[in-house]
């Protein structure tokens, strides 16, 4: 990732993490322009964008992320989470388990996963 890049994704995570969500969008976006192909800007602004209440412009980033790193535990994070704010939490439990299972210290995924499964194991 280009330096600038870089820098305005950390920036981002840093506005997000103060509250300062518009601005950690504003970012992101920049991130991405500067580095069209590094997943975890789109990541980040995908879950910003979650919180935002921005459900198609966030799964389009979420997907544009997995597209480029299928590997990337917080895009599916954030795609149960769209799920979830559309009262689809049912739908949600594959994206949380295999945000867990790629990354299986993610709390927020499985917190997330307990919480529509109702503390049950997925497929038991």
């Amino acid at each position: 990732m280009e330096e600038t890049a870089h820098a305005r994704n950390s920036l981002g995570g840093v506005l997000y993490n103060l509250g300062r969500k518009d601005e950690a969008i504003e970012q992101f976006s920049q991130a991405i322009r500067l580095e069209p192909q590094d997943a975890e800007p789109h990541s980040n602004l995908g879950n910003a964008l979650v919180e935002a209440g921005k459900f198609d412009d966030a799964t389009r980033e979420l997907n544009t992320a997995l597209r480029l790193n299928p590997g990337m535990a917080t895009a599916y994070y954030g795609l149960g989470r769209v799920l979830v704010m559309e009262n689809r939490g049912a739908e949600a439990i594959p994206y949380f388990s295999e945000a867990l299972r790629i990354n299986p210290n993610f709390t927020q995924a499985r917190k997330q996963l307990e919480a529509v499964t109702g503390g049950q194991r997925p497929g038991r």
